[in-house]
């Protein structure tokens, strides 16, 4: 009557093997920064002269990653976003999209492998994916089969209110997803975002927002691997300047 549902949590345990399922898909590799030195700046393997075109949804008020890919790699960005009318900056290789990405096509949303096909992309496997939209990646991660996410060398998703794994439904949203992911991608890094700070239940501590890198298993040879994973990475900048900076908890990759 008051709005509000209680669950019984799943146990610590199948959260604590999840988190180990991520570890043996985490492969340490060289990385390098795309974008500014904070909100809007990502990490990743330098294999950009091999991606054709970048997709980018979730606008905002930042493209300083789309933008340096125009700049360094003449990489042209495709950006939806319904909340907004236009890219922040103008650039010419930006093609934007006044749309919500989805879990179906209707009114202003708009699937993934809809928006694909609709800039005539669908036949390339050279794509970039840039998803930062506020929570709603789940939606399309559910909806997208891997032969839309295949299309992708690398990934960088930012996933939200990953605390929410504690309930049983969202365990099992993102158990599936992953499973999926992991099939064809490895991690290649993790970044707390300092935007929510951490949750802890049962000694199991969870970034509450984090940005996920994906590389694609066959492209791993092409980059440089390293011999152990250090993290927080030197090249990590938090992304807020007025908020304490948070490490991704050893839980999540020390081996």
């Amino acid at each position: 009557d008051q709005g509000f549902m209680l669950s019984k949590s799943i146990p610590a345990a199948d959260v604590i093997e999840f988190i180990n399922f991520l570890k043996k898909n985490y492969e340490p590799v060289e990385l390098m920064r795309i974008g500014e030195n904070g909100d809007g700046g990502y990490l990743f393997p330098n294999i950009f002269k091999e991606i054709k075109f970048c997709f980018s949804p979730g606008v905002s008020t930042i493209a300083s990653f789309e933008e340096q890919l125009s700049n360094d790699f003449n990489i042209k960005s495709y950006l939806a976003d319904a909340s907004v009318n236009s890219p922040p900056i103008n650039n010419v290789n930006f093609h934007f999209t006044k749309k919500f990405l989805g879990a179906r096509s209707f009114n202003h949303y708009i699937t993934l492998s809809d928006w694909i096909k609709e800039v005539g992309k669908n036949n390339e496997t050279n794509l970039f994916l840039q998803m930062d939209i506020e929570g709603s990646e789940l939606d399309v991660l559910v909806k997208e089969d891997m032969d839309t996410l295949s299309k992708f060398i690398g990934m960088i998703i930012e996933f939200h209110s990953i605390q929410k794994i504690f309930e049983k439904f969202t365990f099992k949203m993102y158990n599936a997803i992953f499973s999926k992911i992991l099939e064809k991608f490895c991690i290649v890094h993790i970044h707390p975002n300092n935007c929510c700070g951490l949750a802890t239940y049962e000694n199991v501590t969870i970034p509450r927002v984090a940005e996920f890198s994906f590389l694609r298993r066959d492209i791993l040879n092409n980059v440089k691997k390293l011999d152990k994973l250090v993290l927080p990475n030197k090249l990590d900048f938090p992304n807020l300047i007025k908020n304490p900076d948070i490490s991704l908890p050893e839980i999540w990759w020390k081996k």
